[in-house]
């Protein structure tokens, strides 16, 4: 998985010598990811232990998405009504 952390890092110990290096050599590979499944507790929890902002969601080797904290934030917040109305939702959609 390569996020924006990895290039960040990876620039900064390299600089503009990041611009002739493989993707494979920037990303992280050790991802941690989680089943649709998952209780939101627990990926908050891998997510904070690990300080990643991004968790990829794995069904049967499968990636069905990417949930990100922004995406936990929302689902924090109370909310009264359809949950297909939830903003999590509706921003997805538009």
């Amino acid at each position: 998985m390569l996020s924006e952390r990895d290039l960040v890092r990876k620039f900064s110990k390299y600089g503009a010598r990041l611009a002739n290096m493989n993707v494979g050599d920037v990303l992280t590979k050790a991802v941690i990811f989680m089943s649709p499944n998952a209780d939101l507790l627990e990926a908050m929890k891998a997510m904070n232990d690990h300080g990643f902002r991004h968790l990829p969601i794995l069904n049967d080797g499968k990636l069905l998405g990417v949930i990100s904290i922004r995406d936990m934030l929302a689902l924090a917040i109370p909310f009264e009504g359809e949950i297909s109305k939830h903003p999590v939702f509706t921003k997805a959609a538009g």
